[in-house]
């Protein structure tokens, strides 16, 4: 066994409102094998992240395991360097346009000043 008390378990997910039938006395619960079905589509969704993010989940995975929690932690530490990045790419574009809207205010100061002299 792994640990996992799939009676206790589809039991428990019986028990949060989800139309499930009881456990049978062999172990088989629908409960478990729904939450098992979400825990894939999460896998998979785990899984397009890190291909936009450039992470390769299989290549060398932590612990030998693809959906270990510290290989997808690979995933949201590449997507918070992303979010790093675009975050200092906005302030860099503020001060840009900063810088530029003084640059703007002098121009026009010097072509008032222009057209006074003129």
């Amino acid at each position: 066994m792994n640990g996992w008390d799939w009676i206790e378990a589809g039991q428990r997910a019986a028990q949060t409102g989800r139309q499930t039938r009881p456990c049978r006395e062999d172990g088989h619960c629908d409960a478990v094998y729904a939450e098992n079905d979400r825990g894939g589509e999460a896998r998979g969704i785990v899984g397009m992240v890190a291909k936009l993010a450039g992470v390769q989940l299989g290549t060398n995975p932590l612990d030998g395991n693809i959906w270990s929690p510290r290989n997808m932690m690979r995933v949201v530490e590449a997507v918070q360097k992303l979010a790093d990045a675009n975050a200092n790419l906005r302030q860099a574009h503020a001060r840009r346009n900063q810088a530029d809207d003084k640059t703007v205010a002098a121009l026009r100061e010097a072509l008032t000043h222009l057209g006074e002299v003129v």
